[in-house]
């Protein structure tokens, strides 16, 4: 399947409501072909990142993106890495380099998008070298992310 067809049946998934763990996981898998086809995992390194994070059962391999989950390890990130700030940014860039719908930006449909990657990161942690072995695990939450609440627990081992 070349880059157009990938595209075109993206297209037609973000203009869906967003609803189901499935919609999301195969939107970042398309999103992945597509920056594979392209070259283009490091242009859109932290996009990479996160959809590498949906579809695997573990990250052990994180250098493109060491600099900001030194910062979060460290707590000098303000939230940004768990927000998905960085996800959002490479995100919003690659819709529109793509000609994409951004209906996944829409308050409601993003709000249930950022909840079921919770709970999908949820299933999978980083182990991170950085000074020494640090694995991060993110924990399902006890109710869900709204506008006005947005707090991820998460523990570093």
């Amino acid at each position: 399947m070349g880059r157009i067809e990938i595209l075109e049946k993206l297209n037609i998934e973000l203009k869906k409501d967003i609803h189901t763990e499935c919609q999301v996981v195969y939107i970042l898998s398309k999103i992945r072909k597509c920056l594979e086809i392209n070259n283009q995992k490091s242009e859109y390194k932290y996009l990479n990142f996160y959809c590498n994070w949906a579809l695997h059962s573990k990250i052990n391999r994180a250098e493109p993106v060491a600099d900001i989950i030194r910062e979060f390890i460290n707590d000098k990130d303000n939230g940004k890495f768990l927000q998905f700030d960085y996800l959002i940014k490479d995100l919003r860039r690659f819709f529109k380099d793509n000609s994409l719908s951004k209906k996944l930006f829409e308050t409601e449909n993003y709000l249930r998008f950022a909840n079921l990657l919770v709970e999908i990161y949820s299933d999978t942690p980083l182990e991170i070298y950085c000074e020494r072995k640090r694995i991060i695990t993110i924990k399902k939450p006890l109710k869900k992310l709204t506008e006005s609440v947005f707090s991820i627990a998460y523990e570093i081992k």
